[in-house]
């Protein structure tokens, strides 16, 4: 099942895609502390609208987006990095989300990198999960584009806080997938038409069951949360004007254009 968050005249509400037709939900399905397995059972059977006639927006409004960074071999062989011993977290602030087809803008005089990846949406409350039990936290699964100013991230020291904290910096979406991925999936990166990144999930050093687990040993997941899973190599650098694609088995894609931002931003502060 697709769900989608989307903008139709003036209205912004969830809804399943049926095909060209999106139908609405009576709620947000991550209200509350609960929220439900099954989206169907709040399917408003009256309220249908046209997929041509909305607008996407980012599929959940998270409380949290966290972060695992070097989560794939080969990305940890490529950057010098011994395999960590546990998944590496950070937390990015949700004012750096924008939905698919928004524009990425670029901080001046920083060399900017993407990193196209799947994301776990968190459908329940959880706090120290068991890596056996975290898959009853997942409520779905979409496409996220981890950017970063490489040149801020140097010039802090390796703290990817503000190198990765720019707004428009974690593109979301297009949508969530609730189907399981128990066998993973084919993920990609294309660039203005090139294929630039890719992998499969099944590469990657921490599960998505141990990354719940681990986070959840440190703060309450709440429904709605959203845990980015990590990029396959290699990340690619992006320049104004590109056009970015982040695309899995049966998800996305998730499309976005590079601009460079208004003049009269003060270059210093990249």
């Amino acid at each position: 099942m697709k769900i989608a968050r989307v903008e139709h005249r003036g209205r912004i509400f969830h809804g399943v895609i049926d095909g060209e037709v999106i139908r609405a939900l009576r709620r947000d399905p991550f209200s509350g502390e609960g929220g439900y397995r099954d989206p169907e059972e709040l399917v408003d059977e009256g309220s249908c609208v046209n997929r041509a006639e909305v607008r996407l927006l980012p599929p959940c409004v998270p409380g949290k987006y966290i972060g695992i960074g070097v989560n794939y071999r080969e990305t940890a062989r490529m950057m010098g990095m011994a395999i960590p011993d546990e998944p590496l977290v950070f937390v990015r602030p949700t004012s750096c989300i924008v939905a698919t087809g928004e524009d990425i803008v670029l901080p001046p005089g920083a060399e900017v990198v993407s990193e196209g990846e799947l994301a776990v949406v968190i459908g329940r409350r959880g706090r120290h999960v068991d890596e056996e039990e975290a898959g009853e936290l997942i409520f779905g699964y979409t496409l996220t584009n981890d950017l970063m100013s490489v040149t801020r991230y140097h010039l802090d020291g390796g703290n990817p806080t503000l190198a990765k904290g720019y707004d428009s910096f974690a593109p979301l979406g297009p949508h969530i997938v609730t189907d399981r991925l128990e066998e993973g999936c084919e993920l990609a990166t294309w660039l203005n038409g090139e294929q630039v990144q890719g992998g499969h999930s099944s590469d990657m050093i921490f599960s998505i069951r141990r990354c719940i687990s681990h986070v959840s040993r440190f703060m309450t997941l709440m429904p709605g949360d959203i845990i980015a899973t990590g990029c396959p190599p290699v990340p690619v650098r992006v320049s104004a004007g590109d056009r970015i694609e982040v695309r899995a088995d049966g998800l996305g894609p998730l499309v976005n254009r590079v601009v460079a931002a208004p003049d009269g931003i003060d270059e210093t502060r990249i």
